[in-house]
This record gives structure tokens, C-alpha cells and sequence, in this order.
């Protein structure tokens, strides 16, 4: 191995979401096993979108700001909690660069790294395309690669192709999440991408449990999950009449203004760490959620994932969550959009699942381990 490497890592890791911090500092902390010291990169996006914005977006966005307001007056001690366990957890498991708060701060910050990594969730959706993601700047001259990143829809809209492909072209190695990504920047670009598995499965299941709290939450009863990013009706009386039948306490980790109104045991103040304690102790996992689904199948839980959005919207992200199933054989555990029932299924073969899983993960590893290399070869 060559010398210890200074590596920035570009994606997101500040929302409040637990797939998104997760996804981070699992990238991080792999990259870091290999000897190099890494800092995610923290750096303000002004507006946050620089792509596509219609009149349906303000109005999501205008429900989202009202919602958003009245939660913080409702849940106000709540969120603070939520907040501060967020940051105790990216904190403590990585290093941060911030203070980064102007172009040419960012730029030569990136000038006085070894590499530049892009990392996973849909840091490249044409939504909110913005060159940062990209690292896309002409004063720039880091090596950069990508791992995992994802546009999150269905294909990059003809109108920013053009974007896409001279953002894309500038880095030495793409490796993306999405199958479907993959076959696209070939098609389009002729672009030839590595696929990569999501970097939550660079842990490994037991690295992931010990870092969760021992009793972190203790429940006396058998449960299964409710964690839902959208607000489906159909989908929470599917999951009531599931726990029923199945003799399971409710267990609801609320995301939305809608499941925080839920009959069930919630908390409103888990951070990341409560939110593992709670998918690896849970009977079942019902969710529209990547991530969710992702880390049922590290802790082989039985699950079942449904259609977050309509198949046909511009803006569908099913994308994602579909090549994933199909990939590892599970397609059976979609519920179709607006499902109002879940399957009653034999219950998943994990030994199968998990041997074409860590096939998966070892390719990623090395995709990363042989890059990273080379960039070190290039520097002697």
C-alpha cells in the first residue's frame, strides 16, 4: 500500500435523514480502514437546486415550509434532540471540513487534497443539479472519482444532458448506484460506469450493531416498523391491518406530518444510531424507504417496500429501490403504488440473498481499493 492519502468526500450527510447520514459515514469510515485520512466535505449550496424548478416544486416546497413550521412549534424539544444526536454521530465517526463558505475556500480546499471522492444518494438528481456535487470547477485539479452517486429518477432530462455529460467526462473513474444509471451513461454518453453497491453494505452487519447502543430502546413485545417518507393512506391501513394480523405491536419512526399523528409506539427524537436499534430488533420492516429496505436485508429482516411514488410521475424515485430488488432477487416484496394489502410471502432465503450481497459489496471494495492505488501510482 502507498502513502496515506488526503481524501475529501463530497455527498450529503446533514439532513435530517437516516439513510443519508449512514450512506456517509459508512463511505467514510471504509475509506479511512484503508489507511487514509478522509473529511467530508461541508459546504453551504445556496437555494439548494440549481436544475429543474416548476410551479409543482414551489408548491411542494411551499407545503413543505408550512409543515416544516408548524413541526417545529409542535415538536420544538423533540427536534432539538433529534438534531443534536444527528450531530453527535456524524461528529463523532468523522472528520469534517467545514468553514468552507465561498467558491475559492472550496476550491483550494479541494487543490490541497489527494483526492476527491463523489459519493452516493442522489447527490446527482436533476432536481437540485449543482456543480458542487460534480466538483465541477475548471480550477480544480484534484483527481476526482465517483462512488454510488445517483440521479434518483428515471433518466437525466434531454434538456441537461449536455450538463451531465461535460460534468461527467471530467472524472477519471464513475462508478454509480443504479443500474439503470449505468446503462444510461453508456447509451447517452457512451460513458462507461462501474456499478457499486450502496455504501451502507461496506460495513459489514456486526460493524454496524456495535456501534448501536446496547438497549437503546427495549420494547416487550414483538413489532414490526412503519417508516414511511411519504404520506400514503392506503399504506399506513395496509400496515395497521398487517400488525393485526401478524400479532405485532406498531412501531412507527415518523418522518412525516402524517405518521406523527399515528396510533402506535413512536419516538420523535431518534437520531441515527436509534434508528439501527430499531430495524435489528424489529419482526418485520414495512417502508417506502431505500435505505430502510437496505438495512433490512443487512440485518435479515423480513420486509416488505412499497411504491413511494406514481410509476408514471416525471419525478418518480422508484427507480432505485426496483433495480435493487430485482438485483438480489427479492422483486416480490414491491407492493405496487397505492397498495392497499401486503403479500402474505414465504419468508426471504437471506443465506441466498447475502451470498450474491457479498459478492456485490467485494467488487465495490475493490473498485475502490484498485482506484485509490492507482491515484497513489500516478502521485510517485
Amino acid at each position: 500500500m502507498g502513502e496515506k492519502m488526503k481524501i475529501g468526500i463530497i455527498t450529503w450527510f446533514k439532513f435530517l435523514n437516516y439513510g443519508t447520514i449512514l450512506q456517509a459515514v459508512s463511505l467514510a469510515n471504509y475509506v479511512t480502514s484503508l489507511g487514509h485520512e478522509v473529511y467530508l466535505l461541508d459546504y453551504p449550496i445556496s437555494g439548494g437546486r440549481d436544475g429543474i424548478f416548476n410551479l409543482r416544486d414551489l408548491k411542494k416546497r411551499t407545503v413543505k415550509f408550512f409543515s416544516d413550521h408548524l413541526e417545529e412549534k409542535v415538536y420544538r424539544n423533540s427536534i432539538e434532540k433529534k438534531k443534536q444526536r444527528y450531530h453527535n454521530f456524524y461528529e463523532s465517526r468523522c472528520n469534517i471540513a467545514g468553514g468552507l463558505k465561498t467558491k475559492k475556500e472550496f476550491i483550494d480546499y479541494c487543490n490541497n487534497l489527494d483526492l476527491i471522492i463523489c459519493g452516493s444518494d442522489q447527490i446527482w438528481n436533476p432536481n437540485w443539479y449543482s456543480d458542487f456535487y460534480f466538483a465541477n470547477f475548471d480550477e480544480i485539479h484534484t483527481p476526482k472519482i465517483s462512488y454510488g452517486s445517483s440521479i434518483g429518477v428515471e433518466s437525466i432530462p434531454d434538456m441537461l444532458c449536455g450538463t451531465y455529460e461535460d460534468s461527467i467526462r471530467k472524472f477519471s473513474r464513475v462508478a454509480v448506484r443504479e443500474k439503470s444509471l449505468q446503462r444510461e451513461l453508456k447509451d447517452k454518453f457512451n460513458i462507461n460506469a462501474i456499478h457499486v453497491i450502496d455504501p451502507v453494505c461496506l460495513l459489514e452487519e456486526d460493524q454496524w450493531k456495535s456501534i448501536i447502543k446496547k438497549n437503546s430502546f427495549s420494547f416487550k413485545k414483538r413489532y414490526v416498523v412503519c417508516y414511511f417518507l411519504s404520506d400514503n393512506k392506503n399504506y399506513w391501513a395496509a400496515s395497521r391491518k398487517f400488525a393485526q394480523k401478524n400479532n405485532l405491536a406498531l412501531q412507527i419512526i415518523p418522518m412525516t406530518i402524517h405518521s406523527k399523528w399515528m396510533r402506535g409506539n413512536k419516538k420523535m427524537d431518534i437520531g441515527p444510531m436509534e434508528f439501527l436499534s430499531i430495524i435489528s430488533n424489529a419482526e418485520y420492516i414495512l417502508t417506502d424507504s431505500f435505505h430502510a429496505t437496505m438495512f433490512s436485508i443487512i440485518f435479515k429482516k423480513q420486509f416488505y417496500v412499497f411504491e413511494r411514488f406514481e410509476p408514471s410521475k416525471r419525478d418518480s424515485q422508484n427507480s432505485r429501490i426496483t433495480d435493487l430488488l430485482i438485483e438480489l432477487n427479492l422483486y416480490d416484496r414491491l407492493l405496487k403504488y397505492n397498495s392497499r394489502d401486503v403479500s402474505n410471502l414465504k419468508n426471504i432465503d437471506f443465506e441466498k440473498v447475502n451470498a450474491y450481497l457479498e459478492q456485490l459489496t467485494n467488487e465495490s471494495k475493490k473498485y475502490l481499493k484498485v482506484e485509490i492505488m492507482r491515484i497513489q501510482d500516478e502521485k510517485i
